[in-house]
């Protein structure tokens, strides 16, 4: 693909873009990105509350003992995510609020090296891995799908 990310911020913009143009199409869900500059996807790099906002968005909870899979199966107890947008700010306002419940959960993965950026569900990462260690662009693009214009709904 011969792309490379300098930080979250333009790999969220690279994806935004490429949704937009219509490059890649997302399923609808609830999506949280890292950006691996070289190596693995290190799964500490997902904080405790995005574990527990994928959770809330998915309402859905799976087996496992580890800090992520707790903080995941908290957020599915929760039966939803409500985000309100703020009434401040610049620019427009798509609506007031986000309501999210029993709908897909996922992280997209930026890999600098190669360019690679593939989407997983949440749920299926938390299996393979237990919610522990790191997982390698190989083993994610087997379990997730590697986004080339690719359609995920």
């Amino acid at each position: 693909m011969g792309i490379s990310w300098k930080n979250e911020a333009d790999l969220q913009a690279y994806i935004g873009r490429s949704v937009r143009n219509g490059i890649i199409r997302l399923a609808n869900g609830f999506y949280e990105s890292k950006l691996v500059k070289a190596g693995n996807l290190r799964l500490a790099a997902v904080e405790e509350g995005q574990w527990l906002s994928l959770g809330s968005a998915s309402g859905k909870e799976i087996r496992g003992t580890s800090r992520a899979i707790g903080a995941f199966n908290r957020g599915a107890r929760e039966r939803g995510l409500y985000y309100k947008m703020s009434d401040e700010g610049r620019g427009r306002k798509p609506c007031d609020f986000f309501w999210f419940n029993r709908t897909g959960a996922f992280i997209i993965v930026g890999f600098n090296k190669g360019g690679h950026l593939v989407s997983i569900d949440v749920k299926t990462l938390l299996a393979a891995t237990g919610g522990l260690g790191t997982i390698s662009y190989e083993r994610l693009s087997e379990l997730g799908t590697e986004l080339r214009g690719l359609s995920l709904s």
